[in-house]
This record gives C-alpha cells, sequence and structure tokens, in this order.
C-alpha cells in the first residue's frame, strides 16, 4: 500500500477563508489580486452575502439584466477548476 502514490487533497470552498495563498496572491495579476481583497474584506463584514451581482448594459441583451456570480464560483476560477457559464458570460461581455 506505501508503493502507491498518495494523492494531494484537493481544496474547497470555505466562507471567510482565503482563496489562495500567500505566495499564490503575491503571483495574481493586479485586478484579480484587488478581487481577491475585496472578496475577503466584504466576506468579513458580511458573511451572509453568497455572490456579486453583475449589471449587464442593454445593448448585450436588448434590455438591462445582471449576473449573479457565487463566491464558490471565485474560488473555481481562482484554481481553474470547474469554471461555470456565468463566469464565461462575464469574460465575454
Amino acid at each position: 500500500d506505501d508503493v502507491l502514490p498518495k494523492a494531494v487533497p484537493v481544496r474547497l470552498y470555505t466562507v471567510g477563508e482565503y482563496l489562495v495563498t500567500r505566495d499564490e496572491w503575491l503571483e495574481l495579476p493586479t485586478h484579480m489580486r484587488a478581487l481577491h481583497d475585496w472578496y475577503m474584506d466584504e466576506i468579513r463584514h458580511n458573511p451572509q452575502r453568497k455572490w456579486i451581482v453583475m449589471d449587464v448594459a442593454p445593448e448585450y441583451y436588448f434590455k438591462k439584466d445582471e449576473i449573479h456570480i457565487e463566491f464558490n464560483e471565485l474560488f473555481q476560477l481562482y484554481h481553474f477548476d470547474a469554471i461555470d457559464k456565468t463566469l464565461m458570460s462575464c469574460y465575454c461581455l
């Protein structure tokens, strides 16, 4: 049994915990670092909050709309995990 390699445990999203490690945070692009900092500040002051609401201009969907981005989807984005269609919609807009 000791001959088989051990799998690295996958880190899951937990409310209030950092989305990335300190070393990973230092390597993030400016906007991703700012989003991470905003998330940490927001979750400290409002732990019940579950998502970000993004307004979409009328020229994209021919009417004013909004997209809800859950915080666990942000975690997936930072770890290049299962990217949700919501995040892809934001990227395409």
